[in-house]
C-alpha cells in the first residue's frame, strides 16, 4: 500500500524539525530533488519489483553518501514502498511545512524579459510587504506573454500581462453583437 507523500514529507519535516536540522535537510533534499531531476530514470529503478530493496539501499547509499542520515532513511524508506513516483510530492509537502515554518512564499514572476536586478528587488520589496512575508522571488521569462507580468504564489495567480488583455479583448468582442 502506497503512502501519501504529503504525509512522507510533512514526517520528515516534523522529525528534522525537532531536531534541528530542518535548514540542513531542506539544503540536501533540494540537491537530491536536483539528481532526481536531472537523472529520471533513478525513480523509475527504485519502484520497480524486479530488484531487490537491498540493492536499491545500496543504490541509494551510494548515490547519496553525502547527506544526513535521516534523509538517506527517509530515501530507503521511500524506495523499500516503491513509492519514488511520489517524491516529487513528498519533495514539495516538506517544502511546504518548511516555508509555512520561516514565514516564506516562494514566488515566480513571469515576464517576456528577465527583470533587472533592482527590478527584482523591487518586485520583491512590494510583493513582502502584500504577503506579509520574506518572499523567494523566481522570474521565468516567456516571450508570449508579449508584456506585463504574471505573479504566481502558493496560493494566487495574478495575470496582468499583455497577452492575457488581449485574450480577454478578443473574448469580448467575440461575444459582441454586430
Amino acid at each position: 500500500m502506497k503512502m501519501d507523500p504529503k504525509e512522507y514529507g510533512r514526517a520528515l519535516f516534523l522529525l528534522t524539525e525537532e531536531e534541528s536540522l530542518s535548514d540542513v535537510i531542506m539544503s540536501q533534499l533540494d540537491s537530491v530533488n536536483q539528481a532526481l531531476k536531472e537523472n529520471p530514470d533513478y525513480k523509475k529503478i527504485m519502484d520497480t519489483p524486479a530488484i531487490a530493496t537491498e540493492e536499491k539501499c545500496a543504490l541509494l547509499d551510494d548515490a547519496f553518501s553525502d547527506v544526513h542520515p535521516y534523509l538517506q532513511n527517509f530515501l530507503k524508506i521511500v524506495a523499500e514502498h516503491r513509492s519514488f513516483c511520489l517524491f516529487d510530492a513528498a519533495f514539495a509537502s516538506y517544502v511546504a511545512c518548511f516555508d509555512e515554518s520561516r514565514g516564506i512564499e516562494r514566488v515566480e514572476v513571469i515576464t517576456a524579459v528577465s527583470l533587472t536586478k533592482a527590478q527584482t528587488e523591487k518586485m520583491k520589496e512590494k510583493l513582502e510587504k502584500m504577503l506579509g512575508k520574506t518572499v523567494l522571488l523566481r522570474n521565468t521569462v516567456d516571450p508570449t506573454v508579449l508584456g506585463g507580468v504574471c505573479v504566481r504564489t502558493s496560493t494566487t495567480q495574478t495575470d496582468a500581462t499583455l497577452k492575457s488583455r488581449l485574450a480577454a479583448f478578443e473574448s469580448a468582442i467575440q461575444k459582441t453583437i454586430v
